[in-house]
């Protein structure tokens, strides 16, 4: 009731050859005082490289504190030993290390509020960012900066959702950001702005069935006014992750 550990391995081949062969270990605890820890090892036999490790450590005292996160990841970007680019890359790969903490409060009326801080390291670049959001019943209005050697960026972003009837939700967005990341010839930082918005609309006539309607809009040095459609249906055949095979339940019921 307390701990689950879970093991996994795959064996990938492409065109006769061997593409990989991982071997993944993960487990998650629940400790005293509304602690709880979960983590992730994977590791390919066929490079003989570690692929990813991460540890996810939250901290809850009862319902309704505030959740305290901590995060760390490591990451090699994989590439397939079948694969073309493996013999530019091989071993050079460089990992992509994060650290990231969390703050969120949400009050049983749906406001609060919530703070971030990430760290992230690529090769000798690493990057910092900060951040902080008001949560509201029907959504939030934060504010995010970015310093470090990939350049900077200052970003307003908000969003909403509401549930207008029982099978219909819609839901806005947008943000607002401003980012730097070469240098002039003067030796100063060319300042860019980005505007992105969005429109969704999710139907669902029935159990089982999702239906996603959303309209896009970017405006950024390269595109002005660049306008998207998306559609997208969701079908929901079984009922739940612990089920083998196809069910009775979501749309075929």
């Amino acid at each position: 009731p307390f701990a689950r550990v879970a093991a996994s391995w795959a064996y990938r081949e492409h065109d006769g050859r061997i593409a990989s062969r991982p071997a993944g270990l993960d487990g998650a605890l629940s400790l005293p005082y509304g602690v709880r820890a979960s983590g992730r090892a994977i590791y390919d036999m066929e490079s003989e490289m570690w692929e990813r490790e991460d540890a996810l450590v939250q901290w809850q005292m009862k319902r309704g504190s505030p959740v305290v996160t901590a995060q760390i990841l490591d990451r090699r970007p994989a590439i397939d030993a079948s694969s073309y680019f493996s013999r530019f890359l091989g071993d050079d790969i460089e990992r992509v290390r994060l650290g990231r903490a969390s703050v969120r409060y949400e009050h049983l009326t749906g406001f609060g509020a919530e703070a971030e801080y990430a760290r992230t390291f690529f090769d000798d670049r690493s990057s910092s960012r900060i951040g902080g959001a008001i949560l509201a019943p029907v959504g939030r209005l934060g504010y995010s900066a970015r310093i470090g050697d990939v350049g900077e960026e200052s970003r307003f972003f908000g969003d909403a959702s509401i549930l207008v009837r029982p099978w219909l939700r819609a839901e806005a967005g947008g943000a607002l950001e401003t980012y730097s990341l070469l240098e002039g010839a003067d030796g100063e930082a060319r300042d860019q702005d980005l505007t992105s918005l969005f429109g969704r609309v999710r139907v669902f006539p029935r159990s089982g069935i999702g239906v996603t309607l959303e309209i896009q809009r970017v405006d950024n040095p390269t595109y002005d006014k660049d306008v998207r459609f998306l559609a997208g249906l969701d079908l929901t055949m079984g009922r739940g992750a612990s089920r083998f095979g196809l069910d009775r339940g979501g749309w075929l019921r």
